[in-house]
């Protein structure tokens, strides 16, 4: 029964993807009406919002639904030299064809806690220095949009340009399909983020990548995956940023 069970669960799994897939084909082949915007494309969880440690408490909340060891707080440092496939597959010992659901509850568990969320240090300058500087400034995360949209109105930020969301793996596509959507040309955008799955979905993409130091992976981490450029602290982000793309 719960082999049956499970694959019922991948069977509709298949489906889901596949549905997906066709959608995006479609959108491929669409006409690209580009623009001459400039776009800065960053990543949520970790590189604009100090969300860790609550994403820690989600983690351990889920707990009992997935058997896992909870997370100590002594772990934190090591966990962040480990990738998320690492994290997933290695510390919490979970499967491919649970991170759908796994990602759906932890959207609806986060909801929760948005209070304690707070802003990275020094995000609410970069952000209100790229609207001011003409700037258009997108948001692609494996956290939810309706939830980006109360942290930054919360925290009286401007409203990004658009947001999209993704699967944990699934960025690259969701990267690609942002850029056709908004007319941006490659050479016109940069995306910043704080994962190496940021990295690999940039490089995949065919876009600049800022990779982030103070969030999900570590600094040593990062370079192995070769950003165009590190940054360690917000002080140098907009500096980057314009060295990539110039307004």
């Amino acid at each position: 029964m719960l082999i049956a069970s499970r694959f019922k669960r991948r069977q509709m799994l298949l489906t889901f993807m596949m549905i997906g897939a066709s959608y995006m084909a479609f959108d491929y082949f669409k006409p690209i009406n580009y623009t001459a915007d400039k776009w800065v494309i960053f990543d949520f969880d970790g590189t604009i919002a100090d969300t860790l440690p609550v994403m820690m408490m989600v983690v351990n909340e889920l707990q009992p639904a997935y058997g896992y060891k909870s997370v100590r707080q002594e772990e934190i440092e090591a966990l962040r030299t480990m990738t998320a496939k690492e994290l997933i597959e290695q510390r919490l010992g979970l499967s491919w064809w649970q991170l759908p659901l796994l990602q759906y509850r932890f959207r609806k568990a986060v909801q929760k806690h948005l209070p304690a969320i707070q802003l990275n240090a020094g995000m609410e300058d970069v952000l209100h220095s790229l609207k001011d500087s003409g700037y258009k400034v997108g948001v692609i995360s494996s956290n939810s949009t309706q939830f980006i949209t109360n942290f930054f109105k919360k925290h009286k930020l401007p409203l990004f340009d658009d947001i999209s969301e993704s699967s944990i793996f699934g960025k690259a596509a969701v990267i690609t399909k942002f850029m056709r959507r908004n007319g941006i040309r490659e050479q016109n955008a940069v995306y910043v983020g704080d994962e190496t799955r940021d990295i690999e979905a940039s490089h995949k993409a065919q876009v600049p990548c800022i990779a982030v130091g103070w969030g999900g992976n570590s600094a040593a981490l990062l370079l192995e995956y070769q950003p165009n450029v590190l940054v360690h602290d917000v002080g140098h982000l907009m500096s980057a940023i314009q060295q990539y793309v110039i307004q």
